[in-house]
């Protein structure tokens, strides 16, 4: 930063700030004095390293000094949206457009807590409304990408996944959603193409590790998906999906022993999926470990998956005939 980006009064000039990584220029109806310059500094190098508290602190500051300042209400409700302070974010942004309604920063960050808060219609008028102030706010892109996705028009989606790509190429989660709505409708080698352009950027999205196996799982190209599942237990050893699609991998390669220990690892960490123990209980069953598929089974059904009655009565059976072979030898 330099010292040009604050003069020691301001009034009408075009202010730069960074905001998610995006920079945003606001219209500054106020003066702003050395004291609120140098607090809101502080609170911008406390954001960047994660230190919300601290940087709310920093931002109150400032808006003390400088109550119609519009970046320090918009900076500190982000600091308050990570810290999961959504109401006092969503206050934050709202005076921030009461000071300058044609803030596309600001229409962005609402619509991206009503979405949070699953208001979709508002959210999207929130994301278009963004975007028609600012036609390169790649986040709006992104984020109403998102929320397409989630309302399920994920053909829609991908013109402003593809946007928010183009005016962000450097974004990880621009290229990973875009990704997402690849996979979605089955283009497996672009959604590869994009998940590892992703990844390129940031090495730790597991969900991006988890995505890109999964599409070579469809591709059926089971031991380069092995990889890709691990790098994403790698990042985080809680990642029950990743370690039941690992032990699908291992059942596709028939080595049992493998699908088994990772199914196991899968229960371990979500003991109340049914289909985990549905899974395992038909690997056991595939190792001729009968009473243990048994159990298996009993659990699923009791979790609410529907076993096969039939299946379940001749395991059942097998369980008994080798309790009864193991008591004669």
């Amino acid at each position: 930063m330099n010292s040009e980006r604050y003069p020691k009064k301001v009034t009408n000039r075009l202010v730069r700030t960074y905001i998610f990584g995006c920079a945003t220029f606001f219209i500054v109806d106020c003066e702003i004095d050395t004291e609120g310059i140098k607090a809101h500094k502080d609170g911008l190098k406390l954001l960047n390293e994660k230190r919300y508290d601290a940087a709310i602190a920093a931002f109150n500051r400032t808006i003390k000094r400088n109550p119609k300042f519009t970046a320090a209400y918009l900076d500190r409700g982000f600091a308050f949206e990570k810290n999961g302070l959504l109401t006092e974010a969503m206050a934050d942004y709202k005076r921030a457009l009461s000071l300058d309604f044609r803030n596309a920063m600001a229409h962005n960050n609402v619509g991206n807590l009503l979405r949070i808060k699953g208001r979709i219609s508002e959210s999207l008028q929130e994301f278009n409304k963004a975007i028609e102030i600012n036609p390169k706010l790649a986040l709006a892109y992104h984020n109403r990408c998102a929320l397409l996705e989630d309302m399920g028009k994920v053909k829609e989606a991908i013109p402003d996944c593809q946007k928010a790509v183009e005016l962000a190429p450097d974004s990880a989660g621009a290229c990973y959603s875009l990704g997402w709505a690849h996979m979605y409708l089955e283009n497996y080698d672009n959604a590869i193409a994009d998940f590892d352009k992703a990844l390129q950027l940031n090495p730790n999205i597991k969900y991006a590790n988890y995505a890109l196996g999964n599409c070579y799982f469809h591709k059926e190209q089971y031991k380069v998906t092995i990889q890709d599942y691990r790098r994403a237990v790698e990042i985080s050893l809680e990642y029950a999906d990743a370690q039941y699609m690992l032990g699908r991998n291992y059942g596709c390669l028939g080595d049992w022993e493998k699908a088994i220990e990772h199914y196991s690892k899968a229960i371990s960490l979500s003991p109340h999926k049914g289909q985990l123990y549905l899974e395992r209980g038909h690997t056991y069953s595939y190792n001729k470990m009968y009473e243990k598929t048994a159990q298996d089974l009993e659990k699923a059904k009791e979790l609410g998956e529907k076993v096969d009655y039939y299946f379940l009565e001749s395991v059942r059976t097998l369980a008994k005939q080798d309790n009864t072979q193991h008591l004669q030898d």
